[in-house]
């Protein structure tokens, strides 16, 4: 895209929506899940698909309100928008968000993501949201995901 010259006479006439510099280009990506996190959606889908719905890599913007009496709103918007979790799981009546599960791969080891998992742990406790962890998917029975999901969602009925 090319850009034409304003005179200078017109810039300060010139609204920020009026010019675009450059244009962004975006390419599609072909998986929205990695291959484990696959797996453990049809797991999910056979065991709860039933009476939930299951929604894949959603933003914690989208989970929680940042529009808190006493905080910087901007800033509390950003803090959350960058983070997201592996998957959210809501009631098929009204699709409220019920629980939320991260599936913790290696990566999880590092310790810049030792610092994100706990900071997005205390977000989902202080507004109430279980968030229920997983070492890794393989290895894991159809009862094991149950048991964690009961124990984790017992205490918190939305």
């Amino acid at each position: 895209m090319r850009t034409q010259r304003i005179p200078k006479r017109d810039i300060k006439q010139l609204k920020p929506v009026d010019f675009i510099p450059f244009e962004y280009h975006y390419s599609r990506r072909g998986l929205i899940m990695t291959a484990s996190e696959i797996r453990f959606f049809k797991h999910l889908e056979s065991l709860i698909g039933k009476n939930y719905y299951i929604f894949p890599q959603i933003h914690l913007s989208t989970l929680f309100d940042h529009k808190i009496y006493g905080q910087h709103f901007w800033s509390a918007f950003q803090h959350i928008n960058g983070k997201s979790v592996d998957f959210v799981v809501c009631s098929k009546d009204d699709a409220k968000p019920q629980f939320a599960i991260e599936l913790d791969d290696r990566s999880h080891e590092l310790e810049h993501r030792k610092q994100r998992d706990a900071e997005v742990e205390r977000i989902f406790s202080k507004a109430g949201l279980p968030l229920i962890r997983f070492k890794s998917e393989k290895g894991l029975t159809v009862r094991d995901i149950i048991n964690e999901i009961k124990n984790n969602t017992s205490s918190h009925r939305a």
